[in-house]
């Protein structure tokens, strides 16, 4: 059984109704892993598509495993962004805060946005394909 944390990216891929998300969540549950969202990713969504506005993912959102924030993801999410910066990457406070809690709860982060977490310390799942270098 995984643990997997949410990145708004795949709320609003599943918005969207994207084949290759709806497999992974299908697939996801078919396999009794847990699938997760945290404050940040809720809050992020909802600034895009308030509660009411679409049924079918109000409802599945109710379902997902709530991943708490903490003052020690916090912290992380600090740390994460001082270190990454140190290195010339800017990394929001929000992406710092979502992958501190993915870390802190041993969850595999899936995410459209690869690039939004450069943590070499956190697993993390791209369901689109890497866009290849020219």
């Amino acid at each position: 059984m995984t643990l997997y944390l949410l990145d708004t990216s795949v709320l609003i891929d599943l918005q969207h109704r994207l084949p290759a998300t709806q497999l992974f969540v299908a697939r996801a549950v078919a396999s009794a892993d847990t699938l997760a969202s945290c404050a940040v990713t809720v809050a992020e969504f909802r600034s895009g598509s308030p509660r009411g506005h679409s049924m079918p993912i109000d409802a599945f959102m109710d379902l997902l495993l709530d991943l708490p924030l903490t003052p020690a993801i916090a912290e992380k999410a600090g740390d994460y962004r001082f270190r990454l910066a140190g290195l010339g990457v800017q990394v929001s406070i929000a992406d710092a805060l979502i992958a501190a809690t993915a870390l802190a709860h041993g969850a595999t982060l899936v995410t459209e946005n690869r690039k939004d977490f450069p943590m070499d310390d956190l697993t993390v799942l791209s369901l689109r394909p890497e866009p290849r270098a020219t």
